[in-house]
């Protein structure tokens, strides 16, 4: 995932031929702040939220995986971490 923010606004775009399902997204507080966002291959997706320059996704990739990303924002471009198990 390519994530990018701007003031509130959260750009996502999924660069593989493979779908991604966003199933939570939290703030540092774990408070949930969208649901079920779907991307297709190669699409973007943009929304409103208030989340910080730091927050987790968590998603479901094309196989069933279950990814838990934590990001990190600077100067509108978001850098993901993979959490392991």
């Amino acid at each position: 995932m390519v994530v990018k923010k701007s003031g509130n606004t959260l750009t996502i775009e999924n660069p593989t031929p493979y779908y991604n399902v966003i199933y939570a997204l939290t703030d540092n507080y774990q408070k949930t702040l969208e649901k079920e966002i779907n991307l297709k291959p190669f699409s973007t997706e943009s929304l409103t939220t208030h989340v910080g320059n730091k927050f987790t996704m968590l998603l479901i990739d094309d196989y069933g995986g279950v990814l838990k990303m934590n990001y990190n924002c600077n100067g509108g471009v978001c850098s993901g971490t993979r959490v392991k198990k």
